[in-house]
């Protein structure tokens, strides 16, 4: 019934380029608008098409829940033409509560779906239920992501450093593109994988989405499978002759392979001893979110986020289908939505595709910054947090959110904040030679090695990083944990809740504040940002727990922990 009901969205999305390019001879529509139309109309057709033969090859729970989601977007396909083509009334459909059809509209419309199947697709193809079959990219819906802004320098630097690079003709080239969760490195992959050039000079094209179940075998079987040899005579060997038959296939051929989303704790060795390292300038590229994933890499590419500029045009790109169009009264609210979205990509994206089906009002907006929840981008980026090395790095992450949003942290205040509140103590048995600073650094390489954090600032003398920067959406995340697992808490000044919190900070944002509470006894660190001025502090001294207590920037009045 599903595949029915996509198909039946697929045809009448057909159908409508065909009216489209009939009724364009009889009314004077503006030839740019009827071709971007066109543009969007195909796109839409295409990503409907790798969403079915995606879900169509799955049979889990979890696929069915997708195939809903896709099947419920093709219902609002079906309405939107109906109404577009016979100007009839507005859909139910909360999808187009406030859509009035006219080519510039639906247009925008089709865009916000794609930007919804996007998400989707995102979601399923990083989830660790799903099937090593399922891995393979549908190029329409990847290639749409990889319109975003500063892509194209990207593919430039990678040909030409990576992939057709003159110094290292011969023999097999191993290079890396690495960042965090959502920055893009997939859509950079994938638009090197299409790229004419490339698909024109290598005779062997292959990419395995490597998810974080992924072993060995199911990376050469994939492999074998995208060569055209039938699943059933590959199912039954072991790894090691899985291993022979790639070389086999290889070893006399030009190829370019793509392992995609590649964690550390995979046996990576075994698969590429099937890589022949033969005469004919082969390449493989990796994706991963880990720096150092590839120790032989000759040549690694560090994918960044987007600028404000870049930013705001792909915002208005996702949400208006135009680089160049935002009505007045959102200008302001819609660029504050922008800087809390912090140059992700996948984050702009998902922010724009749910605000590209809401109300074009500063209401309607302002309640979607106020609670911005961008839970897409969320489930992506957790995957960092379950995937560390430890259970110390994962609490000197958790206890990141003690600093504000968007702002450079000193790495020795971090360290100290680390030692305070005795997380390293438990490396301390493993390291006794080792100072707390030095393991406090060594755990500020890790997460900097992971794109967890990105370097603001090196000392001139010994090189070592002062300050570093994590990314507004890892922070939310990192707050969003430590509430679930530390009892942390972040109160405005006014709050006088009580949540039996062991780690509180207080966002100070008056001139002066007076804070009262004799029940935060459960308290190991308090600290309060913002700055302002603190009155009235002898209720410290009931803190007996308190282990951390800082002031930053505020102004205290009067003795601490004194009446």
């Amino acid at each position: 019934m599903a595949e029915a009901i996509v198909l039946s969205a697929v045809e009448k999305l057909e159908n409508l380029l065909v009216i489209e390019e009939g009724v364009s001879k009889h009314r004077k529509t503006a030839k740019q608008e009827k071709e971007e139309l066109v543009v969007v109309v195909e796109g839409l057709r295409d990503d409907l098409r790798g969403m079915l033969s995606l879900f169509t090859n799955n049979s889990t729970k979890e696929s069915g829940d997708y195939i809903s989601r896709v099947t419920e977007i093709a219902h609002d396909v079906d309405v939107a033409i109906d109404n577009y083509i016979l100007q009839d009334t507005q859909p139910k459909s909360a999808f187009f509560k406030f859509f009035k059809p006219s080519s510039g509209q639906v247009m925008n419309t089709f865009h916000g779906m794609r930007i919804c199947l996007q998400v989707l697709w995102s979601e399923f193809s990083r989830s660790e239920e799903a099937g090593p079959t399922s891995r393979r990219i549908p190029p329409a819906v990847e290639v749409e992501v990889g319109v975003v802004e500063g892509m194209k320098e990207d593919v430039e630097l990678v040909l030409r450093k990576a992939i057709f690079l003159e110094e290292s003709a011969q023999g097999l080239a191993t290079s890396c593109i690495v960042g965090m969760g959502g920055v893009g490195k997939t859509t950079l992959a994938q638009m090197l994988y299409t790229h004419e050039r490339v698909a024109s000079e290598f005779e062997i094209r292959a990419w395995v989405y490597v998810s974080t179940e992924f072993t060995s075998k199911q990376v050469l079987k994939e492999l074998i499978l995208q060569f055209g040899v039938n699943y059933d005579e590959v199912d039954a060997h072991e790894p090691s002759r899985l291993r022979d038959m790639v070389f086999q296939h290889l070893h006399t051929r030009r190829y370019f392979i793509i392992l995609d989303h590649v964690w550390r704790d995979q046996d990576l060795d075994f698969v590429f001893t099937a890589f022949p390292h033969n005469e004919k300038a082969s390449r493989l590229l990796v994706t991963s979110r880990i720096r150092d994933i590839i120790g032989h890499a000759q040549y690694i590419h560090e994918r960044r986020t987007l600028d404000h500029i870049q930013s705001w045009r792909l915002f208005l790109k996702t949400v208006f289908g135009e680089y160049n169009k935002c009505p007045n009264h959102l200008v302001e609210i819609g660029r504050k939505i922008v800087t809390r979205c912090d140059g992700l990509p996948l984050a702009i994206m998902e922010a724009g595709g749910k605000l590209s089906v809401k109300e074009q009002s500063e209401s309607e907006w302002a309640s979607f910054l106020e609670s911005m929840d961008l839970s897409s981008t969320s489930e992506i980026l957790e995957l960092s947090y379950h995937k560390m090395r430890s259970p110390i790095m994962k609490s000197c992450f958790l206890h990141v959110g003690s600093f504000m949003e968007g702002t450079t942290i000193r790495v020795q205040k971090l360290v100290q904040l680390w030692t305070a509140g005795g997380i390293l103590d438990v490396s301390r048995g493993k390291e006794k030679s080792k100072t707390d600073e030095e393991i406090g650094i060594f755990f500020i390489a890790e997460l900097i090695n992971e794109c967890i954090f990105e370097v603001k600032g090196r000392s001139k003398t010994d090189y070592r990083v002062k300050y570093c920067y994590i990314n507004r959406n890892l922070h939310r995340l990192a707050v969003a944990k430590a509430t679930e697992e530390i009892r942390f808490e972040v109160r405005k000044s006014d709050d006088l809740t009580s949540k039996k919190s062991r780690h509180c900070v207080i966002c100070c944002s008056r001139d002066k504040f007076n804070y009262r509470r004799d029940h935060d006894k459960h308290l190991i660190s308090l600290v309060f940002r913002g700055g302002g001025s603190l009155d009235r502090l002898s209720w410290l001294s009931r803190l007996k727990l308190l282990k951390i207590l800082d002031f930053e920037a505020s102004t205290v009045v009067g003795e601490v922990g004194k009446a």
